[in-house]
């Protein structure tokens, strides 16, 4: 609930007083207006509510008047609560309320001027008091006694409180004062030293900057002169290791060559006993069967292109020996060649401060680990089927033979 605009304290009096004075004030503060008025006794259930009338018209109302004499019947019967509203003036609220041994006067608008005024009409009704004045005045003198000597000793102990937050407060502040100093002075210390410091350690890096320069210069120098040093002695390496490496073929590769050996060897001998025995026929008989020429010309013929083929096959195996050996020192000699170039390029990057260009680079390099191919060794009867494949059309006596069809 929110507070009202004014509050004042009254002593209780009897209930017909306060309400005659109530309204006598009423009627002077509020003149003709409208009011709500509202009265609620002590004595039973006899009260007053009126929605709605006029303001002189209240002293003259029959249950207002009753209600009067009726509590100056009983002079102990108290009024407990009155209230009036005035909904014209700014909803202006006046209301009487008891509360034990004092009771409470209470307005509340909206307008400070309107409930000013009204307070100063109730004023000439009713005397305004404190709480405390009308709680001491009806208290006992042994109650008052005490009340006074509570009230001196919580007055010396609020001023006792007041005085030690005074102290600790201007302690605080000499504290407070006396630690900024203090700050002030160490901030201005330690600014002092972190400068100088700063100026150290800027000498310092300085310092560490241009022997990190330094270093970085002599360690390129000492791996150019390093990698040159480990690439030399690499390609003394492999120079040694090809001089002294000999073509020698292993015993595998050796066992390999007597199955071309055994093979031609049994053709040889098969075509020779053929041919011996087909010829010995031929020269035996008068007069020899025609049918007997046919396997002695296919055994010379195999026999022939069985030795040609041999000695072709052993001429390309000598081929690629001696061709390995000259593989050999033709890739010594490019080793020497690239180890050359290599050593170029570097010289080229360091004294001209730049790449070597793509076309002299090239015709350096130009043949490089690059080595031939041999032929493969074919038998003669592979070299006539091939000359044979170029004919479309062959003839023996009334055969004919033709790509496709057959005469």
């Amino acid at each position: 609930m929110a507070e009202p605009f004014a509050t004042f304290w009254l002593r209780v009096q009897p209930g017909f007083e306060v309400l005659e004075k109530f309204v006598a004030a009423v009627t002077g503060a509020l003149g003709g207006d409208a009011v709500r008025l509202t009265v609620s006794t002590s004595f039973g259930n006899n009260h007053v509510e009126l929605s709605s009338i006029g303001v002189r018209e209240i002293a003259a109302n029959p249950e207002v008047v009753a209600l009067i004499q009726l509590l100056k019947s009983h002079p102990q019967a108290a009024c407990r609560v009155i209230r009036v509203i005035v909904q014209q003036k700014h909803n202006l609220e006046v209301v009487y309320k008891e509360e034990g041994t004092a009771a409470r006067l209470d307005f509340d608008n909206v307008n400070a001027k309107e409930v000013a005024r009204v307070i100063s009409i109730f004023e000439k009704h009713f005397t305004f008091s404190t709480k405390s004045a009308i709680i001491d005045a009806s208290l006992p003198e042994t109650h008052k006694t005490n009340l006074r000597y509570y009230e001196e000793s919580l007055s010396a102990l609020q001023n006792a409180v007041a005085q030690i937050a005074t102290f600790n407060l201007e302690q605080r502040k000499q504290q407070s004062e006396y630690l900024d100093k203090k700050q002030a002075e160490l901030d201005e210390r330690f600014n002092a030293r972190q400068l100088e410091q700063d100026k150290i350690l800027a000498v310092r890096q300085n310092e560490l900057n241009e022997r990190e320069v330094d270093f970085a210069r002599k360690l390129a120098a000492f791996e150019m002169r390093e990698s040159k040093v480990v690439r030399r002695q690499i390609f003394a390496d492999m120079k040694d290791a090809i001089a002294k490496r000999k073509f020698v073929l292993s015993q595998h590769t050796t066992k390999k060559r007597w199955m071309v050996h055994g093979s031609c060897g049994g053709m040889f001998l098969f075509a020779a006993i053929a041919i011996y025995a087909f010829a010995s026929k031929v020269l035996t008989e008068q007069s020899p069967d025609w049918h007997l020429f046919v396997p002695l010309s296919a055994a010379t013929i195999t026999f022939l292109t069985t030795a040609i083929y041999y000695i072709r096959w052993n001429d390309q195996w000598f081929r690629e020996h001696a061709q390995s050996e000259f593989r050999n020192v033709r890739f010594a000699d490019d080793m020497n060649r690239a180890s050359w170039l290599a050593e170029l390029v570097f010289e080229w990057d360091k004294e001209k401060a730049g790449a070597m260009p793509d076309s002299l680079l090239s015709a350096f390099s130009q043949g490089l680990f690059v080595s031939e191919k041999l032929a493969v060794t074919e038998h003669p009867i592979e070299g006539i089927l091939g000359t044979l494949k170029g004919f479309t059309r062959i003839k023996v006596a009334d055969v004919e033979l033709e790509k496709g069809a057959k005469k």
